[in-house]
């Protein structure tokens, strides 16, 4: 056989080879499943902890680091949620972050942010903006409760408006108080809303006054 007749043969033997493996594919396991032995007909499920993503698979893979499944058969691993970690790769779970700690999706450790700055789902901590305050026990920001206000970021608690004063509802954000429309309308300490009082129906004692 001359050269050039060896070399044609190979050639198409490395095709017929190429299209078998092509047709394999093509028609293999579908994803979350995988078969072990090459031509084989029998599909396992991925066990938890390790998935499938393309059909045909021989094997599966570990979940990595940051993400879970809990199910067997998955073509796709979920990424941990905010507030939760995972050092390790296959698993079927994820860890809730130590108190005082937080972390963002998809994290593989948790993160101590400074007083006044929370966590956001990049893992990143962001100083509370004027207005809001860092609530401790969720790790989040809020807006300051009705009657008082924060004027500087990164703060851990609001402060009381004082009489003659007020701060809009909860739900919105205060920078400051507002003062109430002098000899008309009057506040509470901490008052989210001032109130009328007609001119002339304030009483006004003098300390140290007698009678005649």
């Amino acid at each position: 056989m001359s050269d050039e007749r060896r070399r044609k043969k190979l050639l198409a033997s490395l095709l017929c080879c190429l299209l078998v493996d092509a047709s394999e594919g093509a028609h293999g396991c579908p994803a979350g499943t995988y078969a072990d032995t090459k031509g084989s007909t029998l599909c396992k499920s991925c066990s938890p902890g390790t998935y499938a993503d393309i059909k045909g698979s021989t094997y599966c893979k570990d979940c990595p680091t940051g993400t879970y499944t809990d199910k067997q058969g998955s073509s796709t691993c979920k990424n941990c949620s905010a507030q939760t970690f995972q050092t390790s790769t296959s698993a079927t779970f994820c860890r809730s972050c130590p108190e005082g700690k937080y972390s963002g999706v998809a994290a593989t450790t948790c993160t101590t942010c400074r007083e006044g700055y929370m966590i956001n789902a990049s893992g990143s901590c962001l100083a509370c903006l004027p207005g809001t305050f860092l609530n401790s026990s969720q790790g989040v920001c809020q807006n300051c409760p009705s009657g008082t206000y924060s004027r500087t970021e990164a703060a851990t608690s609001c402060f009381s408006c004082p009489s003659g004063y007020f701060a809009p509802p909860n739900g919105t954000s205060s920078v400051s108080c507002r003062r109430c429309f002098p000899g008309m309308l009057y506040a509470e300490p901490e008052s989210d809303s001032c109130l009328w009082v007609p001119l002339g129906s304030l009483t006004v004692v003098i300390v140290g006054a007698t009678s005649a």
